[in-house]
């Protein structure tokens, strides 16, 4: 795992009750205890979450307070659970989605200069890997991923836009053979297009 720390600004739009009860979450999480095989390994609490709990503890974060410390720790640690995971059996398209909107939601409220670069590659690396499975495919969670994904094409560095741009090609082209299109409302097919084409896929 990258030991590049992340930024530590602590601003929050949680209240304070909400506010404390996060922290203590992802403070708890964060432990190491003894736990594996026979109990001969230290892991993180986070061993003991599925891809459910991640993407939901991810979304969460992000969503109560996007640019405090604490959500910026349970991002980095969800991501290395979520790596392990995806190796045993992929991840289902929601908690795709879901992964990928909590990181655009954080790195939409932190400032270029306290963006983990080389997490964020793992993070593009991970998710828009062609080897990864993404199970109980849903046409909206793929649009809720490409809006993501065309957030976080802005920031990255350029090995990791072009692949980005090699996800949205194979995604469009998912939608045709799995006529996607015809389960989205206008306004959701505008959004997939508008992404698209921020990802410069509409201009290849």
């Amino acid at each position: 795992s990258s030991a590049e720390a992340l930024p530590t600004a602590a601003t929050s739009g949680a209240s304070p009750a909400v506010e404390a009860l996060l922290i203590a979450v992802s403070s708890h999480l964060h432990e190491r205890v003894r736990g594996g095989v026979g109990g001969g390994q230290w892991l993180r609490r986070w061993a003991g979450c599925s891809t459910r709990h991640v993407s939901m503890l991810c979304w969460g974060f992000a969503r109560a307070m996007p640019r405090h410390q604490s959500t910026r720790k349970v991002l980095r640690d969800a991501l290395e659970q979520a790596e392990e995971l995806s190796d045993q059996g992929g991840l289902k398209a929601q908690e795709h989605a879901n992964i990928l909107w909590a990181w655009a939601e954080g790195l939409d409220a932190w400032a270029p200069s306290e963006r983990p670069t080389k997490i964020l590659k793992r993070l593009i690396l991970m998710l828009c890997s062609p080897n990864l499975k993404l199970l109980e495919d849903s046409a909206l969670a793929m649009v809720m991923s490409c809006g993501a994904l065309a957030k976080l094409h802005r920031v990255v560095e350029t090995a990791s836009q072009q692949f980005i741009e090699k996800w949205f090609e194979r995604t469009s082209r998912r939608c045709i053979q799995a006529r996607v299109l015809s389960q989205l409302k206008s306004s959701e097919i505008i959004a997939l297009l508008r992404a698209m084409t921020a990802t410069k896929v509409l201009h290849a």
